[in-house]
């Protein structure tokens, strides 16, 4: 009886870690819709968000100068446009530039429903904002999330 207690404990342990390592590659459909896999890689959490980068979104810009890549940050609680629009998750393209550590965002979009675990059928693209003037943010103190996010897409180039 001890030896089956046993055993059906280590494949409950092999069965959650399997899980739990598969959630870092996550089946969705792309923005385009057409279906394909996306490998995020979650960056942290903080009180307001949960931020994952699109790893196979990560790339050079045309003259090598930065990297462009998609971040995904789904919020814990909707939040609201200015239009009065809630949205509760947004995809960013932002560029990083790896040797002065800033950010600057230059793409955003909005959608209605959470992305925490890849799935983008179920909601649906608000609004997108492109910018004609984007500042670069500061990305050198260590904890902010800033900073993990552009040392998380400089590794993953």
């Amino acid at each position: 009886m001890k030896k089956l207690l046993l055993l059906s404990n280590v494949l409950c342990l092999f069965f959650s870690f399997t899980l739990a390592a598969s959630e870092l590659k996550i089946k969705r459909k792309s923005p385009d819709f057409k279906t394909s896999e996306k490998n995020f890689e979650i960056v942290g959490e903080t009180g307001r968000a949960l931020y994952l980068i699109d790893v196979n979104s990560v790339s050079y810009t045309d003259d090598y100068e930065y990297i462009k890549f998609k971040l995904i940050t789904s919020l814990k609680k909707p939040e609201k446009l200015n239009d009065g629009k809630n949205y509760s998750s947004v995809i960013t393209t932002s560029l990083a530039d790896c040797d002065d550590r800033r950010i600057k965002d230059i793409e955003t979009e909005f959608y209605d429903g959470k992305m925490d675990n890849g799935d983008v059928t179920r909601i649906k693209l608000i609004k997108k904002d492109k910018p004609s003037y984007s500042p670069w943010f500061e990305a050198k103190t260590p904890g902010k999330v800033n900073t993990l996010i552009v040392s998380m897409a400089c590794q993953n180039l």
